[in-house]
């Protein structure tokens, strides 16, 4: 398979595995996990996760880690691009809730994998690349 072959059959493992579960931080189905499960697909070796059951619990993990924000995190793991040279597989962190910034996973043009308050559980969604705040080459 070629690197673009590789990189959609990556993202579509990612969906098999997280497509319709609503974001739980007790049960492994947050953005890091998303991330985490893609980034083991397209190849990487990453630390596992910390057990945590609530947002306040993923901060203090988070910053156990040595890092106040996901995209810091990140940018620790992964080369930081412009979001618009993102490419299909590629991270983007856009704005999220109560201080956090949430994650996706990209499909293709402007389709992303990851949760979203109009659904109720992980489906592709299309985003406004204006509104990232970091993006990853994976």
């Amino acid at each position: 398979m070629n690197e673009i072959e590789l990189r959609r059959a990556a993202v579509i493992a990612t969906q098999q595995r997280f497509e319709d579960k609503p974001f739980d931080w007790s049960k492994a189905a947050t953005c890091i996990h998303l991330v985490r499960f893609h980034a083991a697909q397209m190849g990487h070796k990453l630390p596992v996760v910390p057990r945590f059951r609530t947002a306040l619990s993923a901060k203090k993990a988070l910053l156990e880690t040595g890092f106040a924000t996901l995209p810091d995190l990140l940018d620790s793991m992964f080369p930081r691009i412009p979001p618009a040279f993102a490419r299909v597989g590629d991270i983007m962190a856009l704005p999220g809730d109560d201080g956090w910034h949430a994650l996706a996973v990209k499909g293709d043009k402007v389709k992303f994998l990851g949760w979203h308050e109009d659904a109720a559980g992980c489906t592709i969604m299309e985003v406004d690349m204006s509104a990232a705040t970091g993006a990853w080459r994976l």
